[in-house]
């Protein structure tokens, strides 16, 4: 709500009772979200998934304020920010009509990473790599980088039973890496120690160290296969060189409690 107020300069639902907006918003009936002339795209995307009436679509408050965050920087930084557009008789229309201003021209449409997600959940793998690849080279979203990076590395980019290309994934994998993405982070790592592929900026510097440093980051946000793989390498002391001297109980504790994170996953709590 916060989000459209800004947009749109005025109070949603300000002819309406509290019982009234509440009774809405339950229905999910939102106030227009007619796109106004100059907003950036990304930030009408933005408010579009907050305001998903199912939960599984809807975004939850990190990945809004990490899109937000990337859409600031991405203006700070004078990048290319795409923004909703009207055509020329829509912009030489008298300033008194409304007329026309219905059905905005929006440059670049970024698709929604969501219905990505469950193509992806219901392991319909073609169409969810469309959607990642599309949303990826239109968002600069990390989201996006990483779901692309993620598909080169199982090779699902090519369906079910595609070949697995490390290489192309490991330069999408390590940007979402560095922008703190827990995921990216272990598949990263992961992508190093199996398959010894880095991105082009690490492979003349030493990768095992690039490799636990971004798992132990991982690890650190409580990523269960980040913890269960860190916890197996500190249980058998595979690379006290790095710091990581064998600790059977600190290894073991790391384990355990990424069991009890995916047992709480699994439930919902």
């Amino acid at each position: 709500m916060v989000l459209w107020e800004i947009q749109h300069h005025e109070l949603p639902y300000n002819k309406l009772t509290s019982e009234e907006i509440s009774e809405k918003i339950l229905k999910g009936e939102y106030p227009p979200q007619k796109p106004v002339h100059g907003t950036p795209v990304e930030f009408q995307n933005i408010i579009e998934r907050a305001w998903a009436h199912d939960p599984e679509e809807r975004s939850n408050m990190e990945k809004l304020y990490n899109r937000l965050d990337i859409l600031d920087s991405r203006n700070l930084l004078n990048q290319n920010v795409e923004l909703i557009s009207y055509n020329k008789e829509e912009e030489s229309i008298d300033d008194n009509s409304t007329e026309g201003l219905e059905s905005p021209k929006i440059i670049g449409k970024i698709p929604d990473i969501a219905r990505g997600i469950k193509y992806h959940q219901n392991k319909q793998y073609k169409r969810a790599w469309k959607i990642f690849e599309e949303y990826e080279s239109k968002s600069n979203d990390i989201d996006g980088k990483y779901w692309v990076g993620y598909y080169y590395l199982k090779g699902w980019h090519e369906g079910t039973k595609g070949t697995p290309n490390s290489r192309a994934s490991v330069s999408f994998l390590k940007l979402a890496a560095e922008s703190g993405h827990a995921d990216a982070q272990y598949y990263y790592a992961l992508a190093i120690i199996n398959y010894g592929t880095a991105a082009k900026e690490h492979r003349d510097k030493d990768r095992t160290k690039i490799a636990l440093d971004y798992l132990k980051s991982s690890a650190k946000q409580d990523h269960p296969d980040a913890l269960k793989m860190l916890g197996g390498i500190i249980n058998k002391g595979q690379y006290p060189r790095y710091g990581l001297s064998k600790d059977v109980m600190i290894g073991k504790a790391m384990i355990e409690k990424s069991r009890n994170l995916r047992i709480r996953s699994f439930y919902g709590f």
